[in-house]
């Protein structure tokens, strides 16, 4: 039996339905690139990021959803 890259990892199905997500997580969700989205979230103004803790970053997927469409790139 073969093992995923990271047993970690939720599958997409349950991935969907979580509110806060990881760069890789939506990485993976919205195909979205990780090096775009971290530069993204260095500017202290980004509306889709949340701090947890003085170094945690936490996506929040409403107001990601809400930034690509309105922006309607990326």
């Amino acid at each position: 039996m073969q093992s995923s890259s990271n047993e970690n990892e939720l599958p997409l199905s349950e991935l969907r339905f979580k509110v806060l997500l990881t760069v890789e997580e939506t990485n993976r969700l919205f195909g979205l690139g990780i090096c775009n989205l971290r530069e993204h979230m260095r500017d202290p103004r980004c509306p889709f990021v949340t701090r947890v803790g003085e170094r945690k970053q936490l996506i929040i997927r409403s107001k990601l959803e809400e930034y690509i469409l309105d922006h309607r790139y990326f």
